[in-house]
This record gives structure tokens, sequence and C-alpha cells, in this order.
């Protein structure tokens, strides 16, 4: 239930951190004393907790629990489409940043002037104009 109000009673005497559970002050003591208890069986690796040693086991393992999601990179696939022109994208974000040459919004304003920009990156190089600041 502590989770929910918050309540974290178990106190560290090293620093100011606090845990709703003790298990959880005890892992994070470890911190403090530089106990490793969780051991590598293929090499010398230690580990103050489990899921870092499997993060680490899978160093000898090859295995790759994590899909990556952008695959279009590789491939090469465009699946958004631009229905003004003919510009495709694989990732939706693009297409999204796109479109703006053909709606003309500029979301992004400069606070010192009244130039506005489409895209983040340009107004960043608009402010050094203000600040003097070199690239």
């Amino acid at each position: 239930m502590r989770l929910h109000t918050g309540e974290k009673p178990y106190k560290c005497v090293t620093c100011d951190a606090a845990c709703a559970q003790k298990p959880n002050l005890q892992t994070h003591m470890r911190l403090h004393t530089g106990e490793k208890p969780y051991k590598c069986v293929t090499c010398d690796a230690a580990f103050a907790q489990t899921p870092n040693l499997q993060r680490h086991m899978r160093l000898h393992t090859g295995e790759k629990p994590y899909k990556c999601t952008h695959m279009r990179l590789h491939t090469g696939e465009k699946p958004y489409k631009c229905v003004t022109c003919d510009a495709a994208f694989a990732q939706k974000p693009n297409l999204q940043t796109h479109m703006r040459l053909h709606t003309g919004e500029k979301p992004y304003k400069c606070v010192t002037c009244d130039a506005a920009f489409a895209q983040t990156p340009n107004l960043q190089t608009h402010m050094r104009l203000h600040t003097g600041e070199k690239p």
C-alpha cells in the first residue's frame, strides 16, 4: 500500500534516499558498500542488481530481446507518402515535418523577434543571430 501513499519509511543512513520497501533499501545500500553478489558464470563481471546481470548475460548469449523499430531505414521502405507531392518517408514524423512546406505552418517562434520556423534546427540557427554564438 505504501506505493499508493508515497510513504517511504526505510531511510538510507548514508545519503538522503528513502524506500517504500525494505528489500529496495537493501539493494540501494549496495551502492555505498560496493557489494556485487550477482556474478556472471562466464566471465569475472559482478553486479549489485539481478537485472544488470541479466542484461550483461545477453553479451554472452547474443540474445537480442528488443526488436529494431527503425527497420525501414535499413530496407529503404518509405510507406509515408505526401498527398501533395511525390515525397515519401520511412518515418511518420518526417512526413509531418515535410507537410509544413505545403501548409506554411511555422510552429517554432523566436522569442526575440517575429521570426518563425517549420523546424527546430532552423530556429536554433536563427537564435545565434541574437546571441552571437558561433556554430
